[in-house]
């Protein structure tokens, strides 16, 4: 009778880093992908304890941001998502850190646009946004001043309550069209 070769089991595993610092103790999370013009939820189950007290959880400076890494043989992890974190629940009773945020597409979405951007090049302007919310940028370089985009050079990437785009991310999406490329946000860099 033949023999049966198996893998070894394989058993998933997940590590959270907040700021960059290991966080012990997270025994559950989720990472949701959603659609274009939308960032990816997470959430993550931490249990309270000596590597992360609840003093610690508690005094968290506001943003913080948390990377979700996963793991089939506790080797080689891979990251999930890195967001910051949007809502912090601390259950004392039952020793358990609820978090739960976006990746940090999320930075553009919450933030108005309210720039002109004259004599700019899309990639001028990304890379700009990237860097005031604090996110690398790799972003083709690309040579077609905004304005030339309409007619008579008449830039409809205004300021104000007429403006096209109501956030950063919706323009950034807009130049990406308009330059056949596509926009997106990978761990910190745009």
């Amino acid at each position: 009778m033949p023999q049966l070769a198996f893998d070894p089991v394989r058993s998933p595993r997940i590590q959270l880093l907040v700021n960059g610092t290991p966080a012990p103790g997270c025994y559950a999370a989720s990472v949701e992908t959603t659609a274009h013009m939308q960032a990816a939820r997470w959430t993550a189950e931490v249990a309270v304890g000596p590597g992360m007290s609840a003093s610690d959880w508690s005094a968290l400076p506001a943003p913080s941001t948390v990377e979700i890494r996963g793991s089939l043989d506790g080797n080689s992890w891979t990251s999930l998502v890195t967001g910051d974190i949007d809502d912090l629940h601390l259950d004392l009773e039952n020793g358990v850190v609820s978090l739960s945020g976006r990746d940090l597409s999320a930075r553009f979405l919450d933030t108005k646009t309210s720039n002109a951007w004259p004599n700019q090049t899309s990639s001028q302007i990304a890379t700009y946004l990237a860097g005031l919310r604090g996110l690398q940028a790799n972003v083709i370089p690309t040579s077609t001043p905004v304005g030339q985009y309409y007619q008579l050079e008449h830039s409809r990437v205004t300021a104000g309550s007429f403006s096209k785009f109501s956030n950063e991310w919706e323009l950034l999406c807009y130049l990406a069209r308009e330059e056949n490329y596509v926009v997106s946000v990978s761990g910190q860099t745009l």
